[in-house]
């Protein structure tokens, strides 16, 4: 199986060009709030489930639940540990700039507003994709089949030309329902040797 010559290669975000670490964040919240590190996931999921979409901000969202929280720091402190669970992965960001220089290459990521000012403000390789579709603008979230529709329409292409990588399986199974070749992400070289299987070369 292989791809037309130009494909369109569509990359998730988090844990995959950058890496999160999501145990982090929970650490870290934890210490400044008077929530245990159990109770720190479903915080988390509160938060985003609003933010993903654009429902609320950051901000909206830490007033909402300030009582519930306990977080004593403030809420600039609160951000600053929002965003402090992403890291570079060298790697990841030497094979995006070599894929970019030979195809039409995008980020399709379920993020929010607040995350997203930060990691384009902090890791100059998302500047590298021709183009960029979050879910907090498209008020969309994977695996919802409408987010993918949408990247393919704006793109002109159709569902046999893209690849979308994600390290969510149910993410690209989605993808994979629409006729995406979908790739689960597990490493890089993994991934280099399944793009290499659809003809899609990593080299510059």
């Amino acid at each position: 199986m292989s791809v037309p010559a130009d494909p369109l290669l569509i990359f998730d975000l988090g844990n995959v060009i950058l890496r999160h670490d999501n145990a982090l964040l929970m650490r870290r919240l934890a210490a400044k709030s008077r929530l245990p590190e159990k109770a720190v996931p479903d915080l988390i999921g509160c938060f985003d489930h609003g933010m993903d979409v654009g429902d609320e901000t950051l901000r909206e969202a830490f007033e909402r639940e300030y009582a519930t929280i306990g977080f004593k720091a403030g809420y600039e402190a609160f951000a600053d540990i929002w965003c402090s669970h992403f890291s570079h992965d060298l790697g990841m960001e030497d094979l995006v700039e070599r894929l970019s220089q030979r195809y039409r290459l995008v980020i399709l990521s379920n993020t929010n507003a607040a995350h997203w000012e930060y990691l384009m403000g902090t890791y100059p390789i998302l500047q590298t994709p021709h183009a960029r579709y979050t879910s907090f603008e498209l008020r969309l979230r994977k695996p919802n089949a409408a987010i993918y529709r949408h990247v393919l329409e704006r793109e002109g292409r159709s569902p046999d030309s893209a690849v979308f990588i994600d390290d969510k399986l149910e993410n690209v199974e989605a993808a994979r329902a629409l006729g995406i070749h979908g790739i689960h992400f597990t490493g890089r070289d993994a991934l280099v040797a399944e793009l290499a299987a659809l003809n899609v070369s990593a080299n510059a």
